[in-house]
């Protein structure tokens, strides 16, 4: 019920409280008794809690100190892809660099999530962001199917049969009898797989920076591009 995922969901954040206490604490325990009592034996559901409670390293007056703090859920919506181009493309020069290339990044992300989590709760898109994975396994096997058939069946024919002599003249080419009709069937499926991939496209990178186009340009002013003079009539995406 509503209700008692409301309890677990207070009961969750209470016990991350309590385990950033503990692991803060055991980090000034010199004797290690509390670092040591850190494991699953000893903390109900850790490996959860140490997905939801990040950390980062702050170095103040030559001290290097962690500060612990509770990963917002909806960060559990950023892509993989998203996740690694901004870590494989960002500016490690320094710290400072970093952190304001992060600054810069941040809006597009976190944009970016709230689109993600809003498709994780319709059930429609949320089977399709689920299935996105294997269905580009599919569309890959299947067009390598495709070709398959076309190089072993597809062959001469000469006087109604597909074996050929010497000197006969090799008018026709085309495939084998049946074969014909399931290529047919694998490149209309083919191109429903195609058509999903563009409309999935669409949804889930095409919307997000329509999105940012429309904030963009409501903060600069209108736009010179007729499209995009067009977009700020759209209704405001929801969160």
């Amino acid at each position: 019920s509503i209700c008692g995922r409301l309890r677990r969901g207070d009961a969750e954040k209470v016990a991350q409280h309590y385990y950033i206490a503990f692991i803060t604490l055991a980090g000034f325990d010199a004797s290690g008794r509390l670092k040591s009592r850190c494991r699953a034996e000893y903390l109900w559901d850790l490996a959860n809690l140490r997905q939801k409670v990040g950390v980062i390293e702050i170095s103040r007056k030559g001290v290097l100190e962690k500060a612990f703090f509770i990963i917002p859920s909806v960060c559990s919506y950023l892509t993989e892809t998203s996740k690694n181009h901004f870590v494989n493309n960002v500016n490690r020069t320094n710290l400072q660099t970093q952190l304001t290339e992060f600054s810069a990044q941040f809006d597009i992300l976190y944009d970016e999530m709230k689109h993600q989590r809003i498709m994780t709760e319709h059930p429609i898109l949320n089977l399709l962001r689920r299935s996105s994975g294997y269905r580009e396994k599919l569309f890959f096997l299947n067009a390598l199917l495709i070709n398959l058939i076309m190089l072993v069946f597809y062959s001469y024919e000469c006087s109604g049969t597909f074996i050929c002599g010497d000197n006969e003249g090799l008018d026709t080419y085309r495939i084998r009898p049946g074969w014909n009709q399931v290529v047919i069937v694998l490149a209309i499926f083919q191109c429903a797989l195609a058509l999903t991939r563009q409309w999935w496209y669409v949804v889930e990178r095409g919307l997000p920076k329509a999105n940012q186009q429309i904030q963009r340009s409501s903060r600069t002013g209108p736009p010179s591009n007729p499209l995009l003079a067009w977009l700020p009539h759209l209704p405001p995406q929801q969160s």
